[in-house]
């Protein structure tokens, strides 16, 4: 576009219009300096980026093809050394003059009148002129000025500069860009990695390969020292013959890299596979606090990553301190080194443990469900918690079977998978009781005779504190009778003497009683009861015929007798069974001795008392019964004792139409093998 001519000048006027000619002239040599400028940097530009494509292109192909495994990290330092040297020199001798440096207005004249010949050197010399002003006549130069002037205004600004030569270099440019694009389309290998990693030679980038591998994971992470870790990568361009490897790097100064294959995992060319760090030696050495590890895959290799192994978080119980119930004797003692429980019930137990890192918190998880039951106290690494042992309500199972211990770490690390310890609690036995004699579980009392009642009690493991036989009749009370109110280990053995008389009762009433008996377990001690039998209380007139009726012996009270109570503790075993009691001053009966030992029926448990007139009328009712009970094979019915030696043979006989004793401590009794 052609600048717009200078105004024409009138004759009045000759100062204004040299005035108008010279700014004119200038402000045209200042705009084509300015592109001049503009030019010479843009054609720099395009000049050092064409030569740097072409460098990295070039660096590129040797990458790929003529180096094995890709430039070293010494090769591409001294590829982005050269690069950086070539830069500098460039600012210093090429762009920096052009930036800081004016453009000489004769220059920018001559570059004008040589995009445009028409202008015949007038603009140089008016600038030449123009110094030498003085020298020539007014006439003269404002001639020159104004022909410069005119011949400028009719040259088209877009000619004033030449820019052929920024032009040459924008194709250069432009064919250099072509040429990377179509080998980035050929090459099986990425040009761009190799530009990346001559760039950017600290970084570690993988060289550019065939086959792709990306999206490694976990890359540079944290692992747990022995648990497994997963790693996973994208691979693509694998041939049919190739398989990626998760390579685990050896220590240095060590020898003998861990190959693993990796398999096909989830997703668009997934490859995945498993390692454990502590696992073995070399590269998984127990001492290393960082294993370092890549992914290689036909001619590819990932970048190496690092893992930073963690120890553990890890709890143990280091003792056991036991704390026995006081009523057992048992002394209190500590378990050193194991976790299992095992203790009676009642126990407390206080587990002391220790961590392998500070404890922030932890826990008490019974059953391990994941639910904390008990917090611990904790001090640094260590931490310990008391708790009693106890059973379900059936009096077998334990509360809890078994306890894990929790603890979150002061860098909050949790022990997700902790040790599990098991719980097992001994049930304090319950008493056992029985009632000796009399063995009928019905038996009819006169209401002015005594029956003597034997039972004995006995605690498995720790003892007896309480024993008593109760007897009620209709719901209401008739005697509570206390036969132990202290401690007492083994077998226990008791007599008492029943009276109705000395109790209120009245024919017909029935009286069913027991043996309760109580152990030295606390707070709640164990109560057993025995079977329960029953008395009938008969009228006097029935005494004779009633004799074979009794399950216990039975004596006729005398005036200075009746209702005496009489008891007889005998402990540890064989003691009293059987035998009779003796009062001074009687006689038993003589056909007694000639049973030999143990005496048939339970009666001889039973007091012996009253005189020598009774006894004829006692053998004849023997002699009676016998005869029964040779007819019946087993005995009388109903409970009728037979005392004939004969028949009882060795003391020994079978039990008939009433309920057998039962003596659970296992001892033997004579005299309770008597037929029934």
């Amino acid at each position: 576009m052609a600048a717009s001519p200078p105004p024409k000048s009138s004759p009045t006027a000759g100062s204004t219009r040299v005035v108008e000619y010279d700014q004119y002239v200038d402000e045209q040599i200042r705009r084509t300096a300015r592109a001049v400028r503009a030019v010479d940097v843009s054609q720099s530009l395009l000049r050092v980026i064409s030569v740097t494509v072409l460098s990295l292109l070039a660096v590129a192909i040797v990458e790929h093809w003529i180096a094995p495994g890709g430039l070293g990290t010494a090769g591409r330092y001294g590829v982005f050394a050269c690069i950086l040297l070539a830069g500098i020199w460039w600012l210093v001798r090429d762009l920096w003059p052009l930036l800081s440096r004016g453009i000489n207005p004769v220059y920018a004249a001559q570059t004008i009148e040589q995009a445009s010949p028409s202008l015949k050197n007038s603009l140089v010399n008016l600038l030449l002129f123009r110094s030498h002003r003085g020298q020539l006549p007014s006439a003269v130069y404002e001639t020159i000025e104004q022909q410069a002037a005119q011949r400028l205004a009719g040259t088209p600004h877009e000619e004033m500069v030449d820019g052929r030569g920024l032009i040459r270099w924008g194709y250069v440019l432009v064919a250099v860009l072509a040429i990377g694009v179509v080998y980035a389309l050929v090459s099986p290998k990425n040009p761009f990695a190799t530009a990346a990693r001559v760039l950017l030679p600290w970084a570690e980038i993988a060289p550019p390969t065939r086959v792709q591998i990306s999206q490694v994971a976990p890359g540079n992470s944290e692992a747990i020292r022995g648990e497994a870790v997963p790693v996973s990568a994208a691979v693509a361009g694998l041939e049919d013959d190739e398989q990626p490897m998760l390579v685990v790097l050896s220590p240095e100064g060590r020898s003998g890299d861990r190959r693993i294959p990796m398999t096909v995992g989830e997703g668009l060319n997934a490859f995945r596979a498993t390692w454990q760090p502590m696992a073995g030696s070399g590269a998984d050495a127990n001492s290393q606090a960082t294993v370092r590890y890549r992914i290689e895959a036909g001619d590819a290799r990932s970048a190496v990553f690092r893992l930073e192994l963690l120890t553990a978080p890890a709890i143990a119980v280091r003792s056991v301190r036991y704390d026995y119930p006081d009523y057992t004797g048992y002394l209190d003692r500590t378990a050193e080194g194991v976790g299992d429980l095992r203790a009676i019930e009642g126990t407390r137990v206080t587990v002391f443990a220790e961590a392998n890192l500070p404890i922030a918190s932890a826990q008490v998880d019974f059953q391990g469900d994941g639910r904390p039951d008990l917090k611990m106290q904790t001090d640094k690494q260590s931490a310990e918690v008391t708790f009693p042992l106890s059973l379900r309500d059936d009096r077998r199972t334990p509360r809890h079977a078994s306890y894990v211990l929790r603890f979150t770490s002061t860098d909050d690390r949790v022990n997700d998978d902790p040790a599990s310890y098991k719980i097992e609690v001994l049930p304090d036995l319950s008493p056992e009781s029985a009632i000796l004699a009399p063995t009928n579980p019905v038996l009819d009392v006169r209401l002015d005779e005594s029956v003597m009642v034997e039972i004995e009690a006995r605690d498995p493991d720790f003892g007896l504190d309480r024993v008593q036989i109760i007897g009620e009749s209709l719901g209401d009370p008739v005697f509570d009778q206390t036969l132990l109110n202290t401690r007492h280990e083994g077998r226990f053995t008791a007599r008492w003497t029943f009276v109705p008389e000395e109790h209120d009762l009245q024919v017909g009433d029935v009286v069913e009683y027991w043996v309760s008996a109580s152990d030295v377990r606390r707070p709640e001690p164990n109560r057993v009861v025995s079977d329960r039998q029953k008395f009938r209380i008969v009228a006097p007139g029935r005494g004779e015929e009633n004799t074979r009726d009794r399950g216990g012996n039975r004596d006729q009270p005398d005036r200075g007798e009746g209702g005496q109570q009489q008891q007889e503790q005998q402990r540890g075993d064989g003691q009293g069974d059987g035998s009779a009691s003796q009062q001074s001053g009687e006689q038993g009966d003589p056909s007694s001795d000639a049973n030999g030992e143990g005496q048939a029926d339970g009666d001889s448990a039973g007091e012996s008392s009253g005189d020598e007139g009774q006894q004829p009328q006692a053998g004849e009712e023997q002699q009676q019964n016998e005869g029964e009970g040779q007819q019946n094979g087993d005995g009388a019915e109903g409970g009728v004792a037979s005392n004939d030696p004969a028949q009882q043979g060795d003391g020994e006989s079978d039990t008939q139409g009433g309920a057998a004793s039962d003596n659970p401590s296992g001892g033997d009794r004579s005299g309770d093998a008597g037929d029934t």
